[in-house]
């Protein structure tokens, strides 16, 4: 498991988007964790996901697990 992946748990995913409207692209899910005060790592590994859209929070966490 990659160090970045580790830092960022699925509770800190969830606490960071909650609220988010979807389907949301990549660009509308990191706005909605830096609103959220999410913390540089999480920023990261948002960053790193593929530029799609994302037709819930399942979906996210999916491609967050096969980071």
């Amino acid at each position: 498991m990659s160090p970045e992946k580790e830092a960022v748990s699925p509770d800190d995913m969830h606490r960071y988007l909650h609220g988010l409207d979807f389907p949301a692209d990549r660009d509308r899910l990191i706005r909605k964790a830096r609103e959220s005060g999410a913390s540089p790592e999480v920023l990261k590994m948002l960053a790193a996901m593929p530029a799609q859209d994302y037709g819930s929070m399942a979906e996210v966490m999916r491609r967050y697990a096969e980071r």
